[in-house]
């Protein structure tokens, strides 16, 4: 869940140039537990009222960006630092509009938003039904203006959060697992806090996943906290993805940090020199190239009239002691030599 920090969630945060862990978030005791993840997501946006379309327009350009947003983040650098929690890369599955009036203001708890949840798939809304045994699927609800998220306490003031539950199955037995995985978003939260509540719920489904077991001497608002939790809140400068989506920070347990923004920055490519083969045997050439960091490939060139035992390589390209990406084809041309006419 995110909660401000300090006063309300800004409009546009800026892009962070370092991130550390957020004053009385602990940063020690994660584990897996049960170790419940979504380890490929499947993602399905569920847009609710005004604020992202409307009867007679389908979905705005709000709902389109947040679309993109998702197709770009699930198959993102941003998912494959979670691979150290068992999440790896996933899928936009789709999306869909739902209206509300925007005269008609109304409150949603935790509880009730699941219920809704429940409602809108039993009664068609999306073609994405989560399976008895479904550990991927994953909502993300955009809620309108008018209506007001508060946890089950009544508590407000957070910018988005993520729950689980059963959907067509009932918990009789202890070890019933649940089914249906969901994050709500607060309207005018940005890609930060999708990304925050993406980020939780792919490395803790059900409330038995990633997170930590200390306790914060700030209070029990600290306790316990999820991986986005100890790194992001509402408001908290952000990193950018490719294509200039602003995403949260999260917690990284392997090395001990925040995740920064050059985590989703790839390295520049390796490059080596290309060894000169010029008149190598090709098994001498290969042997060359293939050492020098290079992958080898033989092209062919028959030349006829003077005898030869075996082929030699008579040139490369690129040419010898050029720069070129390692890992990449280097192509050498063996000149096979035919023997002459009979005497």
């Amino acid at each position: 869940m995110q909660w401000p920090i300090g006063q309300q969630e800004a409009e546009r945060p800026d892009v962070a140039a370092g991130i550390n862990p957020i004053n009385c978030e602990p940063t020690t005791g994660f584990n897996a537990h049960a170790g419940e993840v979504l380890s490929a997501p499947k993602v399905f946006a569920i847009y609710w009222g005004r604020n992202y379309g409307s009867p007679a327009t389908g979905m705005n350009a709000t709902a389109q960006n947040f679309d993109a947003f998702l197709r770009a983040v699930v198959d993102s650098r941003y998912m494959d630092m979670l691979a150290q929690y068992g999440v790896g890369r996933g899928t936009f599955v789709g999306s869909t509009w739902v209206d509300h009036d925007p005269g008609t203001p109304q409150t949603e708890n935790f509880s009730q938003m699941a219920q809704l949840l429940t409602n809108w798939l039993t009664s068609g809304l999306s073609p994405m039904v989560p399976a008895s045994n479904e550990v991927e699927l994953l909502f993300v609800i955009f809620v309108p203006t008018e209506v007001t998220l508060t946890d089950d306490n009544g508590n407000t003031g957070f910018c988005g959060y993520h729950d689980s539950g059963f959907f067509n199955i009932s918990p009789v037995w202890p070890w019933t697992k649940k089914n249906l995985f969901f994050a709500v978003i607060r309207a005018g939260a940005g890609t930060d806090t999708v990304s925050h509540e993406l980020a939780e719920a792919a490395t803790d489904r059900s409330g038995n996943g990633w997170y930590s077991d200390s306790t914060s001497s700030c209070g029990s608002t600290f306790d316990h906290p999820e991986i986005g939790d100890v790194c992001s809140a509402c408001g908290s400068p952000t990193l950018t993805l490719d294509g200039g989506f602003q995403v949260a920070s999260y917690w990284l347990v392997n090395t001990g940090a925040c995740l920064q923004q050059t985590d989703l920055t790839p390295p520049p490519p390796q490059m080596g020199t290309v060894p000169d083969v010029t008149n190598f045997s090709p098994l001498r050439a290969r042997a060359a190239i293939v050492g020098a960091g290079f992958i080898y490939s033989e092209a062919i060139d028959a030349i006829g009239g003077v005898p030869r035992f075996s082929p030699h390589v008579e040139d490369q390209n690129p040419g010898g002691g050029s720069e070129a990406q390692l890992g990449t084809v280097v192509e050498v041309t063996v000149a096979v030599w035919q023997p002459g006419p009979p005497r």
